[in-house]
């Protein structure tokens, strides 16, 4: 699986949950996106069903904070799995277009968005579900709701004063529609028809240099925040 023709290397690890139908924290999985993770550093066998794990590749994480950082790890996982399992295809685009919408609802809180999509998989991990079912994400969705109230709305007075989050939305270019999985209208009511590189009207994933690009500010991002937490 390694060997396959993706964007992003996938470790032995996240290959195997994969391979299982297992949970996989994008927490991991983002941390191995940075450009100095080895994705071939293997644990060693230790014996008695022990291994030598490398803690800095194989245990550390990476957190999540922005939307266009989530958007590039689960395009990542969901390379991955749609090999491995192609009948999913419209299963992950329907999740896909739900998280969005939690995007868009809360576009000054990205991680009312990034945390649900942690408690909507944690609940498929103990009871797996079709992901784009609504009636199944119910329960993750209240939970993050009671969570969010518990510790109270902190950006609702700051909302109030500032624009609308439709007029927010709208002068942002569509990270979805550059990577190919947003079509016509915005579920997010975000900007189509730019490419976030050049600004032509194209999308990247159409344009090798753009992509590439698109790649390259992402991981240049990445590393940037990797240090500005090691400070």
């Amino acid at each position: 699986m390694r060997g396959q023709n993706i964007s992003q290397l996938l470790p032995q690890l996240i290959w195997k949950l994969i391979i299982e139908d297992q949970y996989v924290d994008f927490a991991k999985l983002f941390a191995s996106m940075d450009p100095g993770y080895n994705p071939y550093d293997d644990p060693k066998d230790f014996g008695g069903g022990y291994a030598l794990v490398k803690k800095d590749h194989l245990l550390v994480k990476q957190p999540v904070h922005t939307e266009s950082d989530w958007i590039c790890i689960f395009w990542a996982w969901e390379s991955g799995v749609i090999i491995l399992f192609p009948h999913c295809k419209a299963e992950l685009l329907g999740y896909h277009r739900c998280i969005n919408n939690i995007f868009c609802a809360a576009p000054e809180d990205p991680l009312a968005a990034i945390d649900f999509d942690i408690e909507a998989q944690q609940h498929y991990k103990k009871s797996p579900f079709h992901m784009d079912d609504l009636n199944a994400l119910q329960a993750p969705l209240l939970a993050q709701m009671f969570r969010a109230h518990s510790h109270g709305l902190k950006h609702s007075s700051d909302s109030q004063a500032g624009p609308s989050p439709s007029s927010k939305c709208a002068s942002v270019i569509c990270h979805n529609w550059n990577y190919g999985s947003c079509a016509d209208a915005c579920i997010n009511c975000q900007k189509h028809g730019t490419c976030l590189e050049c600004g032509s009207q194209h999308q990247a994933l159409d344009s090798d240099p753009c992509f590439t690009l698109l790649q390259a500010h992402h991981n240049k991002s990445t590393s940037v925040t990797a240090a500005d937490d090691h400070i």
